[in-house]
């Protein structure tokens, strides 16, 4: 849980009161181990949101919610899944959420001038009461012993205090400029807020005067340690402090630059701090030094490489993080318009290992190429990983939209410039990635490749004389020609059958996308089945079937096998944001990508596993897989 204050150390007077931060129940995914020091390299992105432009969030007390505030109204999910998030107060601009510490209401600040504190009963999910302020909400807190509200106002409005019961106002403190953080006492009998530019005021809610302390930079966060020792501040001009909650001494300053929120983790042994570059930094709060971890060395028998325990979790600035109750996840906010959440998933011991003489009968074989997106941006690479084993290296540095031969000899790939960062069009090099050279008459824009049968042809994405679709290129001649093209409809992810008779591809119009067969020659095009929101599919070794990416909500979708004769739909996977599937060679497994998970099923929906992970990854543009070659 997060605790938040600020020490005020003027003549003598000290913030009083202060106690650990209480017990917490753990949510309903206790899986998950606490976030410390030894695992922090198996760090990575559990949940995200996409497209959502957020300000605030707040997990519940007892975390198994999370509120996520909005341009339009709150999204309360479930922190295990983030299944079906439900939408509060549509239309409402959700500015600033605070939960009271029974969880029995959410208060909502909104923006504008006047705007609200809104305060919803969460067991009815009903509106209790809604107050009108004089300018925007920017700070929101409720008092430990849930008895009062606080909301800080903009453009020098100040703190208004409500009765949390009633909601009719208590008091009134004045402020200079905007009150962006403000928190109680531990004790509930004081405030915490800016009264000026680098200017705190301890403010007592009895009747009594308020006491300013001058500050050399300009806080943007605060949070106490579980045991109620130690202050960490984030600061946007300096470093963030540590500092000695009951002396106020410095004991270091330690990840210097603009930073707009830090917490502790669960047992306060660590603390992290997220940056105006999107960075997360992990710091030793003993010591005041950023945390490493050891990954691999790419050469067999080579010294472990030692990396910083430093995380880009978004593409933007991070405006808020908070640790999960349990301490188990963090829940970041960026200005990319996405929330993440992230987490420590220890990754199984395979139960076959790597390097044995022979593979168990039944398990997953051959060889999987897997295309992952960086975190921080970028095209990413293609990753070779044993499907049995989970071992992986390199591949093709700069390359998108992996597609075996079916002989497993060559792949095809989308190539990234080195030189340049710029789209270069397909390309093929040989199984081990070298012998790398261009697809005859390719175009940069040209992607999602797939073979013929026979190894002599290759559909894809592109665009020639502005007509955009599919298209076939022959490669021993050199030549290519449209398949279907189309000004108003989309064509996309085009896949050749195993019998080389049908192509299965994607039809995008009308907010939907829909899965179509068509004939190499582009003849009877046919839809298969009634799924709308389909996002990639693939066939079945023996062609009877296909598996898809299907969108479930806004933020999940999940693997289906498709009848490729009657359309009928019977799903493998749900609550997740699952992709890009691929049937195995010999049909008995369905490989998807799970944010930086490479995962495994059965066809038949049981077993589901995790095959390799790729940390600082999310998503992907393709696999493709492989019979194992002697």
């Amino acid at each position: 849980m997060r605790l938040k204050a600020v020490l005020l150390i003027v003549a003598g007077l000290l913030i009083v009161g202060l106690a650990a931060a209480p017990v917490i129940a753990q949510g309903d995914d206790t899986s998950l181990p606490p976030i410390t020091a030894e695992n922090i390299g198996l760090l990575h992105q559990l949940r995200i949101l996409n497209d959502v432009h957020a300000w605030n969030a707040a997990w519940s007390p007892a975390g198994d919610q999370l509120a996520v505030g909005t341009l339009d109204g709150v999204l309360i999910c479930r922190c295990d899944t983030f299944d079906s998030p439900q939408q509060l107060l549509p239309g409402v601009n959700a500015y600033r959420l605070a939960y009271s510490p029974d969880g029995a209401r959410l208060a909502v600040g909104t923006t504008g001038s006047p705007a609200r504190v809104m305060v919803l009963d969460m067991t009815t999910q009903t509106l209790a009461y809604e107050v009108e302020v004089e300018a925007g909400v920017s700070s929101l807190a409720y008092s430990p012993d849930g008895t009062q509200i606080a909301a800080g106002l903009d453009r020098g409005y100040g703190v208004v205090v409500l009765d949390a019961a009633t909601g009719s106002e208590i008091a009134r403190y004045a402020s200079e400029v905007p009150v962006e953080t403000l928190e109680f006492t531990p004790d509930s009998a004081a405030l915490i807020y800016p009264s000026a530019e680098d200017m705190l005021r301890r403010q007592p809610l009895a009747d009594a005067p308020g006491v300013d302390v001058n500050t050399s930079c300009t806080v943007t966060d605060l949070s106490i340690s579980p045991d109620g020792t130690r202050l960490i501040a984030s600061t946007f001009e300096c470093c963030v402090n540590m500092m000695d909650l009951q002396t106020g001494a410095i004991l270091y300053a330690t990840t210097c630059g603009p930073s707009f929120a830090v917490d502790f983790n669960g047992d306060g042994s660590l603390f992290v701090v997220g940056n105006i570059d999107g960075t997360l930094h992990f710091i030793d709060t003993a010591t005041g030094q950023e945390l490493t971890y050891e990954v691999p060395a790419a050469t067999p028998g080579a010294a472990p490489i030692t990396r910083l325990a430093t995380f880009t979790a978004h593409h933007d600035q991070i405006t808020y993080l908070s640790v999960h109750p349990d301490g188990t996840r963090i829940v970041t906010v960026g200005l990319d318009n996405t929330v993440r959440v992230f987490g420590v998933e220890v990754e199984p011991e395979a139960a076959t290992p790597c390097g044995v003489d022979e593979i168990p009968e039944g398990d997953p074989v051959g060889l999987i190429a897997m295309h992952a997106q960086p975190l921080a941006g970028g095209p990413g690479d293609i990753t070779a990983v044993q499907a049995w084993c989970g071992k992986h290296s390199g591949l093709i540095a700069g390359a998108l939209y992996p597609a075996w031969s079916s002989d497993g000899e060559q792949i095809a790939f989308q190539r990234v410039d080195p030189a340049t960062g710029q789209l270069a069009g397909l390309w093929i090099a040989d199984e081990d990635g070298n012998g790398a050279h261009a697809v005859p008459g390719t175009q940069p824009d040209d992607r999602a490749p797939s073979w013929s049968p026979d190894g002599a042809q290759i559909v894809f994405e592109g665009a020639r004389d502005g007509a955009a679709g599919l298209y076939i290129t022959d490669l021993d001649a050199g030549t290519t020609a449209p398949l279907l093209v189309s000004d108003t409809i989309a064509y996309a992810r085009p896949v050749w059958s195993p019998a080389g008779d049908r192509i299965a591809y994607l039809v995008q119009q009308g907010g939907g996308s829909q899965l179509f067969t068509v004939k190499p020659d582009g003849s009877a095009p046919a839809r298969v089945g009634d799924l709308d929101g389909v996002l990639s599919a693939n066939w079945s070794p023996d062609g009877t079937q296909l598996v898809a990416a299907v969108q479930v909500t806004p933020f999940t979708s999940s693997i289906v096998t498709i009848d490729a004769a009657s359309g009928a739909a019977t799903p493998l996977t749900e609550g997740a944001a699952d992709t890009v599937p691929v049937w195995s060679p010999d049909g008995a497994y369905i490989a998807f990508v799970r944010g930086d998970t490479l995962m495994i099923v059965r066809s038949t929906g049981e077993d589901e596993r995790l095959v390799v992970r790729l940390p600082e990854s999310a998503g992907s543009t393709g696999l493709s897989w492989r019979a194992a070659i002697d």
